[in-house]
């Protein structure tokens, strides 16, 4: 039983995930006027850092699983702007639904898939070709649309089984979708999916800074400019700044003050 050198590798990875509870009874256990408290509470800071980043990984590895899966799951898949279904991030929701475009008032009832930048619609596939079990119809970048409930009291179909609705409309108003849901419950679900991706594409702390701030994957670790932290996980971690390149969490957008590019001369 000689050990492979595989296997103790791995010892300090398993407990670095720990280090913080340690440091943290260290802090607890020193008297705050000693000269080693405020370097034991930023060693604390830093392994908590750590273990959140890694446990973020750990869920963003089980996310792009679950992307694979789906994109394997479409027949002719055609997305905006390529077919690399990681760069439209995280699953949010799927599911069916009944959908009417304004433009032909045809209602068509389709399988959605609701990621944080893209919404795609496909229908079941009657083929065995393949490992699809849907064919892929349409697909909507979010950040061009915004979502709102629907209040007419009017139904879709006689037994009024659909009287549940959302709108989603194109914010330059050429185009628009209504999205039918057979409870309030449900409904609520996917509003409130739809409300995770735009928020997301738009956050609300880039009304308080003029960077020109958009949601990016980096593809290796990146600390916070503002708050020197690492961004957490391995989809959409955080923002750049189109103008000055400054990258920052999403909760540290409204502190970042002004972009010394982006300023008129």
């Amino acid at each position: 039983g000689r050990l492979q050198l595989r296997d103790i590798l791995s010892v300090p990875m398993q407990r670095i995930l720990k280090y913080h509870l340690l440091l943290d009874k260290l802090v607890q256990e020193t008297n705050p006027s000693h000269e080693d408290f405020r370097g034991l509470e930023r060693a604390k800071e830093a392994m908590v850092d750590v273990a959140q980043y890694s446990n973020e990984v750990k869920r963003d590895s089980e996310h792009l699983v679950v992307i694979q899966k789906v994109k394997e799951s479409i027949l002719d898949l055609n997305l905006p702007s390529g077919n690399n279904l990681e760069q439209y991030g995280r699953l949010l929701l799927d599911g069916e639904l009944n959908i009417k475009a304004h433009e032909d008032q045809k209602t068509k009832h389709r399988y959605a898939f609701v990621f944080e930048k893209v919404m795609i619609l496909v229908k079941n596939s009657n083929t065995k070709i393949g490992e699809g079990q849907y064919v892929f119809r349409e697909a909507h970048n979010l950040q061009d649309y915004r979502v709102e409930i629907c209040h007419s009291r009017r139904t879709l179909g006689r037994d009024g089984r659909l009287k549940y609705s959302l709108l989603l409309a194109r914010k330059t108003q050429s185009t628009a979708f209504t999205l039918y849901m057979k409870t309030e419950e449900e409904r609520d679900k996917w509003k409130r999916a739809f409300d995770i991706a735009m928020e997301m594409l738009d956050p609300i702390g880039c009304r308080n800074t003029d960077h020109m701030f958009y949601v990016c994957t980096f593809e290796t670790p990146v600390v916070c400019r503002h708050c020197s932290k690492f961004l957490k996980g391995k989809i959409h971690q955080g923002y750049r700044c189109k103008c000055c390149e400054i990258i920052v969490h999403k909760g540290c957008i409204s502190s970042t003050g002004r972009c010394k590019q982006n300023q008129s001369p």
